[in-house]
């Protein structure tokens, strides 16, 4: 049945105000990634879903049966940590989540980021590891390989979903995008500065991901050294809701221009390599301990988000992520590029 429905007519229930269901959402998804759908008709498909999700909100159902249908490998589990954000925070800081992925790799927690391209701002993730001479083109198999032998694996979400023109607007696919992962892993750390999405992500994450981590802040979609960040964490089958307060930790007048997000991707993944190398003391360094140490609280290496803080601050300090790159680089990608960004922004 669901087979014989045109595209026109997914787009047509969509504006009428219906949420698909599961097996829709599968013959859309198999259609997307064949590219048997017009770009001009997937831009449509996109644009309705989008409208009537302001109107009448998201379905946790829908982006559930969204996210599992992009799945390349559907029953296994992997124990893997993921680090994303919905994007579209208002303090355009830097790259949190690629470089908090990094520093959980190099602490010995196996990542597989999955990210992309910058759509409706200049770069995104598969910018930043393109600076640092990772390989973002590996197909699964090899990226999969990658987080077994280095801990470390970077899969791009054009390999779920080809896309090949982007309207620079927001879409579902903003939203579905780090929400989705190529594998079932085991741990999800999140970001989110919506609070009316912030309200459907227990529910979605809970059908996608055996342990996950959810932060919201109105400012931007990490853990903030700025002022409280709300936690919502599933382990298993246990669930907890709580704040957490940067100046406890002694976090204490932080900097908002040593974090916001450069103009030029080389330049800002330049300055992460210098943080990685322990030379970098600034309110930068803060930022991605705080998140990094709850990666490492989530995949259970550290009893607490402020003891995983603690420990982050002194990998970073050590340098153990820039060894861990230089070590690393010749499986990851491209060891001239590194070398070339090592020089300049490290010795």
């Amino acid at each position: 049945m669901f087979d014989m429905l045109n595209i026109s007519e997914y787009i047509e229930k969509i504006m009428g105000g219906i949420y698909l269901n599961e097996p829709e959402i599968s013959v859309i998804v198999k259609r997307i990634q064949e590219e048997q759908i017009d770009p001009l008709q997937f831009v449509a498909f996109l644009a309705s879903m989008e409208t009537r999700n302001r109107l009448n909100g998201i379905d946790a159902k829908e982006i559930s049966y969204f996210a599992k249908a992009l799945r390349k490998e559907k029953h296994k589990e992997y124990p893997f940590l993921c680090t994303a954000g919905t994007g579209g925070d208002l303090l355009k800081t830097i790259n949190v989540s690629s470089t908090t992925a990094i520093v959980a790799a190099s602490y010995g927690i196996p990542t597989l980021k999955h990210g992309s391209t910058g759509i409706t701002k200049s770069y995104g993730s598969r910018d930043f590891f393109q600076e640092l001479g990772i390989d973002t083109t590996l197909n699964l198999e090899r990226v999969i390989s990658n987080v077994e032998q280095t801990n470390f694996g970077y899969f791009d979400f054009s390999g779920l979903v080809p896309i090949k023109k982007r309207a620079g607007v927001r879409s579902p696919l903003h939203f579905i995008g780090p929400l989705a992962h190529p594998l079932r892993v085991s741990y999800k750390l999140f970001g989110c500065s919506n609070s009316r999405i912030y309200s459907k992500l227990p529910e979605i994450l809970s059908e996608l991901y055996p342990n996950y981590l959810i932060t919201m802040n109105a400012d931007m979609d990490e853990l903030s050294i700025f002022g409280p960040t709300r936690i919502f964490e599933k382990k298993l089958t246990k669930t907890e809701e709580y704040m957490i307060l940067p100046q406890r930790l002694g976090i204490i007048n932080p900097s908002l221009e040593e974090i916001q997000r450069l103009p030029d991707p080389q330049e800002s993944a330049g300055i992460m390599l210098r943080l990685f190398s322990g030379k970098d003391s600034t309110s930068r360094l803060e930022l991605i301990a705080l998140n990094s140490g709850a990666a490492f609280y989530l995949t259970n290496n550290v009893d607490s988000i402020e003891e995983g803080y603690l420990c982050a601050r002194e990998h970073i300090l050590q340098g153990k992520p820039y060894q861990y790159l230089r070590d690393n680089i010749g499986r990851l990608g491209d060891k001239d590029k590194f070398d070339q960004m090592e020089k300049a922004y490290v010795r």
